[in-house]
């Protein structure tokens, strides 16, 4: 027993105190570990670099090397020795990036990684390059194989290069001959001084010399001149000048002579922006380009003018309509009109004189032969703007400037027209009248039928029964006449082109005016009213003033669906959908009808227009408005952020005083995503007053923004609801308890 458990305790010992033959081992809470010098490493092709392990806490220190984790290597990403010299392929491989391991030849587990870059000898930077002739070029050298970086620089194999085809200078920088050699490639070689065999080259196309416009970025005021000069390296020439810009439209870039004269447009082209170019006939000059900025100025009102102007909110102050002769130069040199305290004979406008700033915002004094007035104004292009009458701060007027297109016989009335007709009954200031309709007119100067509705407190829908017109004058005034069962009535009309035509009434019992707009061709059905629509109407109900914007559509089978609208106190939403009825197939006349959020029906009559859109009277009795509906889009972005600016217009009253009007013209332009910045002017204000407009509520679907302003802007504490009909316009409205004002956007550019 005592035997037995020696020989135990001695074996228990022997092997507690770890005895094996002699060797030396580390203790078991020591690890091996590799450390590999250089860790990170650039080799270039072909190109051998020692690799060193360190082996910490082993005593056997032997180790095994690979390359992407192949003993030894391969020819693709190179080759490595027992010893750790690592050499590089011949070329490039398409992973450059290898790993280096070094493996513990006693312990495979124990294992350290370095990386390797292969790299070309030598690399120049940039590559496959295009210089103009006589301009310059900077080229870079690295040099992977050797710590002398230097190299020495050729062009076609000629150190420094030579005139025909360029030269460089020591460090690199490459200057193209003035003319195009031939071929028009050439060769910029970099060589080692380390070893001059190892090279590295790439090409450069030699391009014409560059065209240089004076000047670059212009801003040029419409309708007038801006001399261009054009060189190459210095020297001057006589290129062939063009201009273009973001427009279809003849004229709409302005023009450029041969001898670089450019005239800009009368008004700026969509983005503001023209182009100049600039290009030798012998080609020996790379086209040259500069753009140049288009303003507004008076020479954006030059023409013939459409004009009328009326006071929605009683009528002291005289509708008129007529025409303006602006000359383009700041001077008014004629004109024509018709106006309510003078009705039925024409007055002549004997002069004045007007300015337009660079926004498209202005003033204009008319003389007349019966006295003068002044306008406030914004365009929104050359041919459109919005006006304000500014005599008097108590009775604005406001309407619209249009640049009559056509004159003469060439305006005169023929076929089908819709009409629209907005005022007051002579004799009092409180009676009015609303009407829409749609006549039939002949060249022979008959009007031979047609159907009116009439909205004077009391609702009238009537068949035309006769009437007659005048062909246009010289200054495109004519006169017509038509007879319902409600009596007749006569006008005179001031035509901007063959479609479209302003009207007022000229026989004493009405002070209003309105529009004919050509209507498609019959008949209609309501699948030819079919459509998504923006509206905007106005009007009143006694004395207390009414507007309302918003969207609906026209579902092609005499369903009204998707309608939103804001209106005196109230937003209407599509709780209850409405219907329509083409009640006249020959006049495309339509009965509309919907709910309202108070549960009232309310009822309109529809006419088309050839324009698309919808002449659109209020006829349920509750109120006496009248207004427009345009197709809209189906953009589901946001307005806010659509570049340029927009000419506006906006006009109401507070319903406690509501023979003291409201009229506001201005220029609107994004800010930012969510604000815009407005300059307004108005009879009751400081002229050019600035505020912003930040955005509250943006409804995607139906192009609802709703804005709000700041308690110390021009208008303060309003809230301003747009409705967006495309990217070129929008209808706005901003209404409360004791207001209404109601307008319209349109794009300047």
């Amino acid at each position: 027993m005592k035997s037995c458990f020696a020989a135990v305790f001695t074996i228990l010992m022997l092997l507690f105190c770890g005895c094996g033959g002699g060797s030396t081992s580390t203790s078991s809470s020591t690890t091996a570990s590799i450390t590999i010098t250089p860790p990170t490493a650039t080799v270039a092709t072909s190109t051998a670099l020692q690799f060193t392990a360190a082996v910490q806490n082993a005593s056997n220190t032997s180790v095994n090397w690979q390359v992407n984790g192949v003993t030894g290597g391969s020819a693709t990403y190179g080759t490595i020795s027992g010893s750790g010299l690592y050499t590089a392929p011949a070329s490039v491989p398409s992973s450059p990036k290898v790993t280096i391991t070094s493996v513990l030849a006693a312990n495979s587990n124990i294992t350290a990684d370095a990386s390797a870059t292969i790299a070309l000898p030598v690399v120049v930077n940039p590559s496959d390059v295009l210089v103009a002739g006589g301009l310059t070029q900077q080229f870079t050298a690295t040099v992977n194989f050797s710590t002398n970086t230097g190299v020495t620089w050729q062009v076609n194999g000629v150190s420094g290069g030579n005139s025909s085809s360029g030269t460089i200078d020591s460090n690199g920088l490459y200057t193209a001959p003035q003319s195009v050699p031939t071929p028009s490639r050439v060769t910029i070689t970099a060589v080692a001084k380390a070893d001059t065999t190892r090279t590295a080259s790439v090409t450069v196309t030699v391009t014409p010399a560059a065209v240089v416009i004076t000047p670059a970025d212009a801003i040029v005021t419409a309708g007038s001149q801006q001399a261009y000069s054009a060189t190459v390296l210095s020297n001057a020439v006589k290129p062939v000048w063009s201009v273009t810009c973001p427009s279809t439209i003849p004229g709409a870039c302005g023009s450029i002579t041969s001898d670089g004269t450019y005239t800009a447009p009368s008004g700026p082209p969509p983005s503001a922006l023209i182009t100049i170019h600039a290009t030798l006939a012998d080609g020996s000059g790379s086209t040259g380009t500069v753009t140049a900025t288009i303003q507004f100025g008076s020479s954006s009102l030059a023409g013939r003018y459409v004009f009328s102007i009326a006071d929605d909110v009683g009528h002291a102050a005289p509708t008129q309509a007529g025409d303006i002769v602006f000359d383009g130069s700041g001077k008014i040199s004629g004109g024509l009109f018709d106006s309510s305290d003078n009705p039925g004979v024409p007055i002549s406008v004997t002069g004045g004189t007007y300015q337009i700033g660079s926004d498209g915002r202005g003033t204009a004094a008319i003389q007349t032969a019966t006295g003068s007035f002044n306008l406030q104004l914004v365009l929104s292009s050359h041919e459109k703007a919005f006006i304000v009458r500014t005599d008097s701060t108590a009775n604005q007027g406001a309407g619209t400037l249009e640049l009559q297109k056509t004159i003469s016989g060439t305006s005169a009335l023929n076929g089908a027209y819709a009409l629209s007709l907005s005022g007051f009954s002579t004799g009092t200031s409180t009676t009015r009248v609303t009407e829409a309709g749609s006549i039939f007119t002949a060249s022979t100067g008959v009007i031979s039928g047609g159907f009116i509705d009439l909205n004077n407190l009391t609702v009238h829908a009537n068949s035309l029964t006769s009437g007659s017109f005048t062909q246009p004058s010289s200054e495109g005034r004519g006169t017509f006449t038509f007879s319902t069962s409600n009596g007749s009535q006569q006008f005179a009309y001031y035509a901007i082109d063959g479609t479209h035509a302003i009207i007022v009434a000229i026989d004493g019992t009405l002070d209003a005016r309105g529009d004919l707009f050509s209507q498609p061709q019959g008949p209609f059905s309501s699948l030819a009213l079919k459509g998504h629509f923006a509206f905007l109407i106005s009007g009143a109900n006694s004395q207390i003033p009414f507007g309302a914007a918003g969207v609906f559509t026209l579902d092609g089978s005499a369903s009204v669906t998707d309608q939103q609208f804001d209106g005196l106190t109230q937003t209407v939403f599509d709780f209850n959908p409405g219907n329509y009825t083409v009640t006249d197939p020959t006049t495309g006349r339509t009965v509309l009808t919907w709910t309202a959020n108070a549960g009232s029906r309310l009822q309109y009559v529809l006419y088309p227009r050839n324009d698309g859109g919808l002449v659109m009277l209020e006829n349920d009795g509750v109120y006496h408005s009248l207004g427009v509906a345009l197709q809209r889009d189906s953009y589901l972005g946001n307005f806010v952020v659509t570049p340029g600016s927009f000419a506006l217009r906006l006009g109401g009253s507070e319903s406690a005083t509501p023979s003291v009007a409201e009229r506001y013209t201005g220029e609107v332009r994004p800010a930012t995503s969510s604000a815009l910045t407005a300059t307004i002017d108005g009879a009751n204000i400081s002229q050019g007053s600035a505020f912003a407009l930040n955005l509250v509520n943006l409804n995607p679907n139906h192009q609802r923004y709703v804005f709000g302003t700041s308690a110390d802007a021009t208008l303060a504490n309003r809230t301003l609801i747009l409705y967006r009909v495309n990217d070129n316009q929008a209808f706005v409205i901003e209404s409360n308890d004791t207001r209404v004002l109601v307008g319209d956007t349109q794009r300047q550019y």
